[in-house]
């Protein structure tokens, strides 16, 4: 079932909420625990994407991958307002996310966490421009 005006305005609020407080949470644990920085900088780009879908009305797929997928296929291939590259960060930052939360015997070093954050950045600032663009058309 579609979601109305409200409906979206508010859940798309909120994820970008929980997206700017991720990324606040990664740069506070940089130097504290790497590992978790980088699941950080990961949620806040994956929240971020999460807020692009609702705000254009589509229906936010039920695994990481299928964000994934999702975000190649509306976004990079069909409406083209977000380029390839800039898609690729999300799987990128997930990769380290998997380590991180995973891995029993590999770790995420405080400058893979610091190349996350940034990329994290970069992806945040250009993918929220949307988001805000779209929420003044909703």
């Amino acid at each position: 079932m579609p979601l109305n005006r409200d409906e979206r305005l508010f859940l798309t609020s909120s994820y970008l909420e929980k997206s700017d407080e991720a990324l606040l949470d990664a740069a506070f644990l940089l130097e504290r625990r790497p590992g978790l920085s980088a699941r950080c900088s990961y949620e806040a780009a994956y929240y971020l994407t999460i807020a692009l879908f609702v705000s254009h009305g589509l229906e936010v797929p039920r695994t990481h991958e299928g964000v994934n997928h999702r975000l190649y296929e509306f976004f990079v291939r069909d409406v083209k307002n977000i380029t390839a590259e800039l898609a690729k960060t999300l799987g990128r930052l997930e990769t380290h996310r998997n380590i991180a939360q995973y891995s029993p015997t590999k770790k995420i070093t405080t400058e893979i966490a610091a190349e996350d954050l940034q990329k994290a950045r970069a992806y945040h600032g250009e993918v929220k421009k949307i988001v805000l663009e779209r929420l003044e058309t909703i």
